[in-house]
């Protein structure tokens, strides 16, 4: 269920055009994609407006010059403000003025393209580990969309054919035989941890996935801690601040009297600050005059929309990493995976049989016997099944198919399932054959 939930997101979302070939989940491409394309958007705007208008604009005395003035707005600008309530007194101590400051204004486009990079990451390292494992994903993935919406009966059996030969080859592979698998506790961590062996385990795909999945948790998790130092403000206070506002406003609150029970959400993204220099004297070396100005940050009331904003959009991120990680978890638990591959060979038998039955009163006996499987066929034996998903396919192979079902339906997966099957079968009557030449190859190693 939680599949099918994951994989309706983009419909939801209004997506009509045909999606891209990338192999992993919707959940991973709202990472590495569109929230990276939404930060590096939100840095364009923000240098933007800070190329195009006032950073800043500080109130002056009235003997202050032009010149003094364009200099108070540019020391204050790159020596950072601070934020004191009105209702509260301006701390005389400098340490507790320097405690107040904000230390985010001047960085934000900066701090936005770091994010987008730190959510790019995870995906730059699936890619990296895929590629070693001898089996092009995003080639099956676009193949298997191409069969999905090809018509023609001679390029679908083409293009099935591809699919069937690149799986087969993978998973079939003889170095990946039991006797290669029967290795130790350190060269198991080995291949997890320098992939070098793992994709001759039969558990390469599902402990890099696995690894990806960890990884966009704790980045997006991670992220929400690092907005407190990077901006210097407590940002989960502030998101909880702003949905108790939301809760105020929906039980029929005014705007104005919620924002005053709250004390205002503006200490974090304030439009009013203050900032204090110093002017050295000529000749004076001991004398200066220290200025304590009033400066308004315009930009600060688009920093606060686009940070409420994000709350949100890392809240959904988090949660929706979360469960595609447990779902996936879940999904490689032995049982599971191997109860994915037998339903579907069930109900592949069963529409043979429901073909044989329909087609028995219409057809010749040669028909018949064409239509219908041999009575030896393994399709009819539950331990043919168990077999083909334990031995055969193995977690990676499953693993594929979940992918490929992901990106495209359940209908193409039952159709290379059922080729899976009758190559596996073919096999499977060779056994003398297949038995020499694996030993013959564990002898080369990995």
């Amino acid at each position: 269920m939680a599949f099918l939930l994951l994989k309706g997101i983009p419909s939801l979302a209004g997506q009509n055009q045909a999606p891209q070939a990338d192999p992993d989940d919707f959940v991973d491409r709202l990472n590495y994609r569109y929230t990276v394309i939404l930060l590096n958007v939100f840095s364009a705007i923000v240098t933007n407006r800070q190329f195009s208008s006032k950073q800043i604009q500080c109130w002056v005395p009235a003997m202050f010059t032009s010149g003094y003035e364009d200099y108070t707005n540019h020391i204050c600008y790159i020596t950072n403000t601070y934020y004191v309530n009105q209702t509260q007194k301006i701390p005389g101590g400098r340490a507790e003025r320097q405690s107040l400051q904000l230390l985010y204004y001047q960085w934000i486009p900066f701090i936005l393209c770091f994010l987008s990079i730190l959510f790019y990451i995870p995906n730059l390292i699936w890619q990296s580990l895929m590629t070693r494992s001898g089996l092009d994903l995003k080639d099956i993935i676009e193949a298997g969309k191409s069969y999905k919406s090809i018509d023609r009966m001679d390029k679908r059996r083409k293009i099935m054919n591809y699919i069937i030969a690149s799986i087969d080859e993978f998973i079939d592979d003889p170095r990946r035989g039991r006797e290669n698998r029967n290795i130790s506790i350190l060269k198991r961590i080995q291949a997890v941890f320098c992939c070098m062996y793992g994709k001759f385990q039969g558990n390469y795909f599902m402990m890099v996935y696995l690894l990806t999945k960890i990884l966009y948790v704790i980045n997006s998790v991670g992220q929400l801690a690092l907005f407190n130092e990077m901006l210097g403000i407590k940002y989960y206070r502030y998101g909880l601040e702003l949905l108790q506002k939301l809760i105020l406003l929906i039980q029929n609150q005014s705007f104005q009297q919620s924002y005053k029970q709250q004390g205002g959400l503006s200490k974090y993204f304030p439009k009013v600050t203050l900032c204090d220099f110093e002017v050295r004297e000529p000749n004076h070396l001991y004398n200066s005059h220290r200025y304590t100005v009033e400066c308004v940050l315009p930009n600060n009331l688009l920093f606060e929309q686009l940070f409420t904003f994000l709350f949100f959009w890392y809240t959904m991120i988090v949660i929706l990493n979360i469960i595609s990680l447990l779902t996936w978890s879940y999904s490689f638990i032995r049982s599971v995976r191997i109860k994915y591959v037998t339903t579907r060979l069930k109900l592949i038998l069963i529409r043979h049989v429901r073909k044989s039955v329909t087609n028995t009163d219409d057809s010749t006996p040669d028909q018949q016997t064409a239509q219908s499987l041999p009575e030896d066929s393994l399709l009819y034996r539950d331990d043919s099944h168990l077999d083909f998903a334990r031995n055969y396919l193995k977690c990676d192979g499953i693993f594929v198919l979940r992918l490929l079902e992901t990106n495209t339906s359940d209908f193409v997966v039952t159709h290379v399932i059922e080729e899976l099957f009758y190559s596996y079968e073919r096999k499977a009557s060779q056994p003398v054959v297949l038995d020499g030449l694996a030993k013959m190859m564990s002898t080369l190693g990995p």
